[in-house]
């Protein structure tokens, strides 16, 4: 059972109900990469996809040692690209490669990703569609993460 222990008047979760929310967001990110996969519409699966990129991402984060509460703030938040740039720097490439190719189209997808415009209805995406990236390259990279993110969480303490 995951537990909350007092420290100081300080509420703080235990190592067992951190990797639990860890294992959460994981399977959230699951679950939106599959529907991304199911879905016809361009724009639909590119949001999808980016929202599972973010929550891998996170979750990564999260495995190596960061904190919740910083994640879900500026200069992170929804910026998958600062996401990214934070994952390499703590070894994400020792597991996934990210290419400079890759690195750019999330560079460019991050912006249209952040702007909300693929999440909530936008007139301008109508009359003109954004200039989305190569999502096929971004798609095959969040499969990696997918493929293994999961059992890393697992293997953690």
């Amino acid at each position: 059972m995951s537990r909350i222990f007092q420290v100081g008047g300080v509420a703080h979760p235990s190592k067992h109900a951190l990797k639990i929310g860890r294992i959460g967001m994981c399977q959230y990110a699951e679950e939106f990469y599959r529907a991304a996969l199911k879905t016809g519409s361009v724009l639909v699966r590119a949001h999808l996809l980016g929202h599972a990129l973010e929550l891998y991402l996170k979750t990564y984060l999260l495995n190596c040692g960061m904190k919740l509460k910083p994640l879900t703030r500026p200069p992170y938040s929804h910026n998958i690209a600062r996401l990214l740039d934070e994952c390499i720097k703590c070894g994400l490439e020792e597991h996934f490669r990210a290419s400079v190719a890759l690195r750019a189209d999330i560079s460019r997808f991050s912006v249209i990703y952040a702007s909300k415009g693929l999440e909530y209805f936008s007139l301008m995406f109508l009359l003109v569609p954004p200039s989305l990236p190569r999502l096929d390259r971004i798609q095959r990279f969040v499969g990696q993460l997918d493929e293994k993110m999961i059992k890393n969480v697992h293997a953690s303490t």
